[in-house]
């Protein structure tokens, strides 16, 4: 095989009867010109994070995920600041805030970080661990929805209108509600 003919490289060429070598051939391809006969240094990677005693790997320029976004946000890789002291509003003050617009999910996450999880404490029927936030029909601004079926469910934008139940006494207690027989039986 012949050998690039751009002065200074020693590749061997493209194809046996090629004159440039793979890099040059492509360069010309792309550019119009092959460029100089030196190589492109790619850089180099470190193995680990250069901020002192971290072991994750570097993902950005020298830095793991984690001490790179700190130094974007702050100015600082080692700046940290507690999630309760950052400036993120929260309920009304949040610019996504949709008041009593919002639909059943939304309420149940609504629910969800005001109280946390349901599965956290003790259902209010049997004293069983709770695994759902359940509404307790007592909102008199009772909101429903008609997404999940015909005849609509109930629920509420106000989180206090709810209470920690096991998935049993949650079935139970909303059967209740449409078919008082259902709590008779029980």
């Amino acid at each position: 095989m012949n050998t690039c003919t751009i002065l200074g490289c020693e590749k061997p060429g493209r194809t046996k009867s090629s004159e440039l070598c793979k890099m040059h051939y492509h360069r010309r391809y792309r550019n119009g010109t092959t460029g100089e006969a030196a190589e492109r240094k790619r850089k180099q990677r470190s193995q680990h994070c250069e901020v002192n005693d971290c072991a994750k790997p570097d993902t950005e320029g020298g830095m793991c995920s984690m001490h790179a976004a700190r130094k974007r946000r702050h100015g600082d890789p080692l700046m940290v600041i507690a999630l309760q002291d950052r400036a993120m509003p929260s309920g009304e003050q949040h610019p996504s805030w949709v008041g009593s617009d919002i639909g059943y999910s939304g309420a149940h996450c609504r629910v969800k970080s005001m109280h946390g999880s349901a599965s956290t404490f003790r259902c209010v029927d049997c004293g069983g661990q709770a695994k759902h936030w359940s509404y307790n029909h007592d909102d008199p601004n009772e909101l429903i929805t008609y997404e999940r079926t015909a005849n609509g469910i109930a629920y509420s934008d106000n989180p206090e209108h709810y209470s920690p139940r096991c998935v049993q006494c949650h079935k139970v207690f909303d059967l209740g509600r449409k078919h008082p027989s259902v709590l008779a039986n029980t």
